[in-house]
C-alpha cells in the first residue's frame, strides 16, 4: 500500500506592499551659455625669400711642413771629482788628574748610647 504524503505546510501570508513615494519634482534645466565666437585665424606672414648661396671659397694651398732642425750634441760629461780625503781625527785631550781629597777632620767626640735589645729567648 502506499504511504500517505505529509500535509503540504500552509503558504505564509504576502505582506502587505508599502506606498511608492511621491516622485520629486523635476528641477527646471538651466538654460545653456550662448557659444562665444571663435576668434579669426591672423593671416600667415609671407614667407621671406631665402638668400642666394655664396661661392664656395677657394681652399688655401696647404702650407709646407717646416724641416725639423737637427739635435744639438750631448755635451759630454764632466769628469767626476774627487772625493777630498777624510781629515785625521783629532786625538782625545787627556784626562786632567783628580785633585787629591782634603783629608775629612776628625770628629769631635759625642758621648753616643747605643741600647741594643735583644730577642728573647
Amino acid at each position: 500500500p502506499i504511504s500517505p504524503l505529509p500535509p503540504i505546510p500552509p503558504i505564509p501570508p504576502i505582506p502587505p506592499i508599502s506606498p511608492i513615494p511621491p516622485i520629486s519634482p523635476i528641477s527646471p534645466i538651466s538654460p545653456i551659455p550662448p557659444i562665444s565666437p571663435i576668434p579669426p585665424i591672423p593671416p600667415i606672414p609671407p614667407i621671406s625669400p631665402i638668400p642666394p648661396i655664396s661661392p664656395i671659397s677657394p681652399i688655401p694651398p696647404i702650407s709646407p711642413i717646416p724641416p725639423i732642425p737637427p739635435i744639438s750634441p750631448i755635451p759630454p760629461i764632466s769628469p767626476i771629482s774627487p772625493i777630498p780625503p777624510i781629515p785625521p781625527i783629532s786625538p782625545i785631550p787627556p784626562i786632567p788628574p783628580i785633585p787629591p781629597i782634603s783629608p775629612i777632620p776628625p770628629i769631635s767626640p759625642i758621648p753616643i748610647y747605643l741600647y741594643t735589645s735583644y730577642p728573647r729567648t
